[in-house]
Order: C-alpha cells, then structure tokens, then sequence
C-alpha cells in the first residue's frame, strides 16, 4: 500500500508514514492513545473501514471523510497537548526542520555542510 500524507498536526509538514496508526491511535475509542476519550461510532466505523480496504483510491475517500469529519464534527472533542520546545542548532546543519510529532531528532534528511 502507498503511503498516505496527511495534515494532522500543527506544524504545516505531512505525517510520516500510514496515517492508520495516527488516525486509530488518537481517536478509536478503543486505543490507549485516544487521551481524549473520545467514543464516536461514525469514526470508529471510518477508522475501521479504511483498515479492511484493499483498493487504494477507495481507502484513500475513506479516510478523507474520516479527517474532515473530526475537523468539522469532533475538533471541539479533542483535547491536545503541545509542549513548550526550544530548538537550536548550527547553520552547518542544513535540511533539519524539528517536528512536535516526531519521537527524537529527525534527522534522516539532514546533512553536515563545513
């Protein structure tokens, strides 16, 4: 399956990966992610039916109206968390962008330019 980017954060950068680990961690009502306890059938529903979907431009549908629901329907629901971060570096350190979503230092596409 190809990896599906999605604007699901705050930041303005696409998440990385399949956005089913996003989608059911955060808000299935039966993830130990979902710290909002959110319980919405129509979104367990649409979580669950990407998941069984086999064709890519079908799957994809899917979990646009999964997004767009929880933008419309259920933002007022979700309770998120943003820590204060202060990032510094090197201007020698070139192609680094930090990202609140990101576990450690993304640092796959960065590069050291002396």
């Amino acid at each position: 399956m190809r990896r599906i980017d999605y604007y699901l954060n705050n930041t303005g950068v696409p998440l990385e990966g399949d956005i089913d680990s996003n989608l059911f961690q955060w808000f299935h009502s039966s993830s130990k992610g979902n710290y909002s306890g959110m319980k919405d059938a129509k979104l367990n529903n649409l979580i669950e039916a990407q998941r069984k979907e086999a064709d890519p431009g079908k799957r994809l549908e899917i979990v646009r109206e999964a997004v767009r629901y929880i933008n419309t329907e259920l933002f007022d629901n979700v309770a998120m968390y943003y820590p204060i971060e202060i990032h510094a570096w090197q201007p020698w350190l070139k192609n680094y962008a930090p990202n609140w979503s990101y576990i450690g230092w993304p640092l796959e596409e960065a590069w050291l330019e002396k």
